[in-house]
């Protein structure tokens, strides 16, 4: 999206929540597009939104090759409600305490 601040345009665009992580946390982005004058701002935000748009389908596949390798354990999914009870807690509640 272009945006105009003050007398200078920005290329802006809102980051997926799925790669907000592989980007530090990072909700949107913006970049100067180090102009005033709106032709040059409209070529250089198109040119912006595909270099972005090839960022965020790399760290899509990044993501989702991640999720494929990270695949949880049975075992130990079934194992914690057993420790819980092992303990003297009761299954399925969590204690509280303060720090």
């Amino acid at each position: 999206m272009l945006m105009l601040r003050g007398s200078t345009y920005y290329y802006h665009r809102n980051v997926p929540k799925r790669i907000r992580p592989l980007l530090g946390g990072k909700a949107q982005i913006w970049k100067s597009l180090r102009t005033a004058n709106l032709d040059v701002a409209k070529l250089r935000s198109l040119e912006e939104g595909q270099r972005v748009e090839r960022q965020f389908q790399a760290l899509t596949l990044r993501a989702n090759s991640a999720q494929l390798t990270r695949s949880p354990s049975p075992v130990s999914t079934r194992a914690a409600p057993r420790l819980r009870t092992q303990r003297g807690e009761p299954r399925g509640r969590l204690r509280m305490t303060s720090s």
